[in-house]
């Protein structure tokens, strides 16, 4: 993507969205991506709210090459921050955050990325999964649903009256074939 092609696109994005991707910065869908355990964002935040210029060093990536866990080198970025909207705990004081972006932020956030095409550069978390690739847990209970006693001894009893109604038949039609003697009156 060129310069311009970008330009165009940072300009049709809505203020929510580009609001976010200015405090987490995209990341590249095509490299493995690893956050960092302390989080820039709110120093991030605090320097576009005063009007600060962002220092680079908030931002800075470190790109090297690792080993998958088959053995493969792998080129993965090492991002300066938190991923937002997964839960993490401070690395100075041992304590458990909260995401960032609550469930519902998170998917009126990926909706937007998604009606603008640019849910790939999303941090990756379940909701973006479960958005983007539209598939859901079932229910419990729908894929072996138990049903009514009724329902569920239905086949058996359609099958016990048709027998029935057979057996029926064979009778009145033996019965129409056997002469009765008159009977004296």
């Amino acid at each position: 993507m060129d310069l311009a092609q970008a330009r165009r696109l940072v300009a049709l994005l809505p203020p929510k969205l580009l609001n976010f991707f200015i405090r987490v910065p995209p990341r590249d869908p095509s490299l493995r991506t690893v956050y960092s355990k302390d989080d820039k964002s709110i120093q991030i935040a605090r320097h576009i709210h005063d009007f600060l210029p962002v220092p680079e060093t908030l931002h800075t990536t470190a790109q090297k090459t690792t080993f998958s866990a088959v053995g493969n080198r792998v080129s993965t970025v090492f991002l300066p921050y938190q991923n937002p909207f997964k839960a993490s705990r401070d690395p100075r004081t041992g304590r458990f955050h909260a995401p960032r972006y609550s469930l519902r932020r998170q998917a009126d956030i990926i909706k937007l990325a998604m009606r603008f095409g640019v849910a790939k550069l999303l941090p990756p978390s379940a909701k973006v999964e479960r958005l983007v690739s539209g598939r859901r847990k079932p229910m419990k209970g729908t894929l072996k649903p138990k049903g009514t006693t009724e329902e569920r001894n239905r086949a058996q009893y359609v099958e016990n009256k048709q027998k029935a109604l057979e057996e029926s038949l064979r009778v009145v039609a033996m019965r129409k074939t056997v002469c009765l003697p008159p009977t004296p009156d």
